[in-house]
């Protein structure tokens, strides 16, 4: 019988310190048909000797090194388009894997052959690779085997959405016009739009065991407050706000290319306008939140009047801080 195939993606630049804790890590994967690939982004530091090193070692490593900077995007769609396997996962060159990771993750999906991801629970690790224990709710996956697309939809918006990124896909049954979309991807906010189409084009299932950890940036998330004449200082990510429209362009072209008719489009269209007014306006302050009112005009092609008139409600709850309102929308 034919083992399934797997490639472990690995888009990196300037991990010189953790790439040999890394590529060991992958190494120990027991699943027995696992592939690394490594794009390297032009780094300036020991990353390129250090993959040689291990490529020139181990057959199943193939190291790529770019002749020049593509950005964090372009660098995982390199990873994801070249992957001449089955399946295919995401390996950031500070993040890690359990040993069963992959044999999990594919026994799962062949339970479910209807599924084009599997995703499994997750710890967490700071900038300095300490545990850290985060409890956030966006930070939960789940399966939607039993789901309609409504719910899919609603579960994508106020869920995790972008940790899915990190699961593992079956490549055969992710939609062509999908990978396309992959520059879309690992860059701020803008992986969500990817993974909103994944939701729309198929099934996920979920295990509960804890085969992966995640490092959070909590020094780019939460940088501190800079001193007076510190030049020093982590830069902050870009604003809510400034990302708001190219953001929402994003989700509109996704649905646009890959909904089943216009009507479909526009329900989704405005569940995301709803997901976005309240996640913007939960993070902003009250005079900065009419900024948002821009975001709508975006999909006023697709709303109604009673539409318009939640619109309106919602964003008035928003300004006077009435807190029910947004922990209602975020269940």
């Amino acid at each position: 019988m034919k083992q399934t195939s797997v490639t472990a993606g690995v888009p990196v630049f300037n991990m010189g310190p953790l790439m040999r804790r890394r590529i060991e890590n992958l190494l120990e994967q027991s699943h027995p048909n696992v592939k690394i690939l490594i794009s390297d982004n032009a780094s300036t530091d020991e990353t390129e000797e250090v993959c040689r090193k291990y490529a020139n070692k181990y057959p199943q490593i193939v190291y790529v090194r770019q002749p020049e900077n593509l950005g964090q995007a372009k660098n995982f769609e390199f990873v994801l388009k070249n992957a001449q396997t089955d399946m295919f996962f995401l390996a950031a060159g500070d993040d890690w894997h359990a040993p069963s990771f992959a044999a999990e993750c594919v026994a799962e999906l062949d339970r479910h052959p209807e599924c084009c991801l599997c995703s499994t629970a997750m710890s967490f690790l700071d900038d300095d690779q300490v545990p850290v224990n985060w409890p956030r709710k966006d930070s939960e996956l789940w399966s939607t085997r039993q789901m309609n697309e409504g719910e899919k939809i609603r579960r994508f918006m106020f869920g995790a959405s972008g940790f899915y990124l990190y699961s593992m896909l079956r490549l055969s049954r992710v939609d062509p016009r999908l990978m396309e979309m992959a520059k879309y991807t690992c860059s701020p906010y803008f992986e969500y739009p990817w993974v909103l189409g994944l939701t729309m084009t198929g099934s996920f299932c979920h295990t509960e065991a804890t085969y992966f950890t995640y490092t959070l940036h909590m020094k780019w998330m939460f940088p501190p407050k800079p001193k007076a004449g510190d030049a020093t200082s982590v830069a902050a990510p870009p604003p809510v706000e400034s990302n708001a429209l190219v953001f929402l362009d994003r989700y509109r072209e996704v649905v646009d290319e890959l909904a089943s008719d216009q009507k479909t489009a526009d329900k989704i269209k405005q569940q995301i306008l709803v997901g976005a007014l309240v996640s913007t306006g939960g993070s902003l302050d009250w005079y900065k939140r009419a900024k948002t009112l821009k975001v709508w005009h975006r999909f006023r092609d697709c709303l109604g009047k009673r539409d318009i008139w939640g619109l309106c409600f919602l964003i008035t709850m928003q300004i006077f801080r009435i807190k029910p309102i947004r922990l209602l929308f975020r269940q």
